[in-house]
């Protein structure tokens, strides 16, 4: 049977604007040393290093079928890179086992009313399989839309089912709450199977793409369309529509791969993580080679230079992020109380090389999306924040969501922070600043067959490689990360669902 993979829409791009921070033009507080106390060099950077990982990776997804996806040989060949690279620079290495619920869809959704086969259509992630034929019933829809993505709330309470007719096919607008939240609405209101379509503000009009996070719990079918689709058939209620999905889950063995040296407090640790699967539909070289070729660079230099940190620096590659941040969450869930206070903080790393890029840090104060992560995560921030600055590259926060690799550590009170070059979000007028093209997404092949080695920033995958080496030299020595101290008032975040994909 063939795997075939979905395209997600982007969860690590956020949709609220954020002011750009310019830098002080005067250059006389950069400092070229490089080390745990000198500002990292741009001009110490082993690019070409880097782009020798990027190669392999590209190369074992060339011969494995197009991608690293986590269940695949593509993804064990990505493993075998990884472990050896780092043997190879003297670190232990341990594959930590984990298994998931692997989704394969057989065959295209279908979708039709009487003879008329509906287009732009799509299977949410961990949907039943299944045809069902049965009355659409459109429930408390927004045509046309608000203004600013999530002003829909439809499916998102049990109010909006009151009166639903039993046996009826669910149509339900994107926006609000998590797509599961409302297919579990939907399935106790009785439906037959759910379509949800695209909220219909900018960005958000392509056929719906993303995940339910797991598929525990779920019976009906479920179907992502367009907006276009969506106001269509919402001028449809009461027509016979027959839906089909064919798609089973199975459980899939994979693994998560640490390297340390024996250098360092062992019970003081900095998790320096990037997820090693690709999508299924692509190589997922900037998504995730950008993070992982970063990290295997970083670990030989520290290896060569003999460093010897204050706390352990652990590196992790996960697995199974791209489904729902599954490998991070099982190592997280896994640990003891005393495991979870030796890590001080985990550093994130995940596309770090978008093409059109701009430059995020993790919004750890709060500051700028108003949810703070725990004690810690402030600081990480201003660390990535005084790099640029004394570097005179601008920079923006982004959303402290939880919906990468951090998520899973912040939501046990571990601070977290770390570098993001931007998704499939179009960049605006106030983003020039960072070169490229106002008005194109900042990576158009964000989830596709397109990121491959051509998808790749080298000027920003050199200025985040600079700016995750310095961080975390200085991570891996901060008293303050040690003793718990913090400049603000942070806080455990709470998450309703993990996923990087789209969720709500």
């Amino acid at each position: 049977m063939v795997f075939l993979g979905l395209l997600f829409v982007a969860c690590k791009e956020s949709t609220i604007t954020n002011t750009v921070i310019f830098p002080e033009s005067d250059t006389s507080t950069s400092s070229t040393d490089s080390g745990p106390n000198g500002q990292q060099s741009l001009d110490d950077i082993n690019i070409d290093r880097a782009l020798e990982h990027l190669a392999a990776l590209q190369e074992i997804a060339s011969n494995h079928g197009g991608n690293r996806a986590a269940g695949t040989t593509g993804y064990d060949a990505s493993v075998a890179y990884v472990v050896e690279v780092l043997e190879e620079a003297n670190y232990t290495v341990t594959q930590w086992p984990f298994s998931f619920s692997q989704y394969q869809i057989l065959g295209d959704p279908e979708l039709s009313i009487g003879s008329e086969l509906i287009q732009e259509i799509s299977v949410l992630y961990y949907s039943p399989g299944g045809t069902v034929e049965a009355p659409l019933a459109p429930v408390n829809l927004m045509i046309p839309p608000g203004n600013q993505p999530n002003a829909s709330n439809s499916g998102c309470s049990s109010s909006d089912f009151l009166g639903f007719p039993s046996g009826s096919i669910a149509l339900i607008q994107r926006g609000s709450c998590t797509f599961r939240e409302k297919v579990e609405f939907a399935q106790d209101a009785g439906a037959s199977a759910v379509i949800i379509f695209n909220e219909g503000q900018s960005g958000r009009e392509d056929v719906l793409e993303g995940t339910l996070g797991e598929p525990q719990g779920l019976s009906i079918p479920v179907m992502g369309a367009s907006y276009a689709v969506g106001a269509f058939l919402a001028q449809r209620e009461g027509d016979v529509v027959t839906l089909s999905i064919d798609a089973v889950t199975g459980e899939v063995e994979s693994v998560n791969v640490f390297a340390e040296r024996s250098v360092g407090d062992p019970s003081a640790r900095i998790v320096v993580g990037a997820h090693l699967d690709s999508v299924f539909r692509g190589p997922g070289i900037n998504d995730n080679g950008s993070g992982v070729a970063s990290q295997l660079v970083l670990a030989e230099e520290l290896s060569a230079e003999g460093h010897v940190p204050a706390q352990r620096i652990q590196f992790a590659f996960w697995g199974a992020e791209e489904l729902g941040l599954i490998g991070s969450s099982r190592y997280v869930s896994s640990l003891s109380d005393s495991e979870r206070r030796e890590i001080l903080a985990n550093l994130n790393f995940d596309m770090v090389a978008s093409p059109n890029f701009a430059r995020f840090i993790y919004d750890g104060d709060g500051s700028s999306f108003g949810t703070p992560g725990p004690n810690g995560s402030d600081l990480i921030e201003e660390e990535f924040q005084s790099f640029f600055e004394q570097q005179n590259l601008p920079y923006e926060a982004t959303a402290f969501d939880g919906r990468s690799d951090y998520g899973p550590f912040i939501m046990a009170g571990i601070p977290a922070g770390g570098l993001f070059t931007g998704a499939e979000g179009i960049k605006d007028a106030g983003q020039s600043i960072y070169g490229g093209n106002v008005g194109e997404p900042i990576d158009a092949c964000y989830h596709l067959e397109c990121d491959s080695e051509d998808n790749i920033n080298v000027t920003a995958l050199k200025e985040m490689m600079a700016a995750i080496f310095q961080v975390t030299r200085w991570a891996a020595e901060s008293d303050d990360l040690r003793s718990g101290k913090s400049t603000k008032s942070g806080r455990q975040i709470e998450l309703d669902k993990k996923g990087c994909h789209d969720i709500r």
